[in-house]
């Protein structure tokens, strides 16, 4: 009965290892892919990283509120028959144009960023033993 115990714990002994051995290996791969895919803000404080997104906040507010009053006042063409006056009505609807295309540009780069921001937090956030078992057990790539 001895023999037969003992080699149970041996293979038992065995598989353990072998498991420890994957997981550890599995482990370092995840934990270098990781620290490839750092985003652009993976240097900042905390502190530095809430104050970012509050700020990034605000200007997507603002930015929103510019579009959305530029998308909704309607655009009111000018007639004349004075070939200076129709110019100057072409260079102000051009211009107005431009300024809302602008400001469609800056609020996209401020949502961009914003999303940057809160994804480096929510990474942050996904530390402890939830991070060590997500890098244990999740397959590289």
């Amino acid at each position: 009965m001895a023999q037969g115990s003992g080699t149970k714990v041996f293979v038992l002994l065995t598989i353990l290892s072998v498991a420890g051995i994957g997981g550890a290996r599995n482990y370092q791969r995840n934990l270098a892919e990781g620290e490839t895919q750092e985003g652009p803000f993976h240097s900042y404080s905390n502190a530095a990283l809430d104050s970012l997104i509050e700020a990034y906040q605000r200007d997507v507010e603002a930015y929103t509120k510019t579009y959305q009053q530029a998308s909704d006042r309607p655009l009111v063409i000018h007639q004349s028959r004075h070939m200076d006056a129709r110019i100057r009505e072409f260079e102000r609807v051009q211009r107005l144009s431009r300024d809302t295309r602008r400001a469609v540009e800056e609020l996209a780069k401020r949502q961009v960023a914003l999303q940057q921001l809160q994804t480096e937090k929510s990474r942050r956030g996904a530390g402890g033993v939830k991070l060590f078992f997500k890098r244990l057990l999740s397959p590289p790539g």
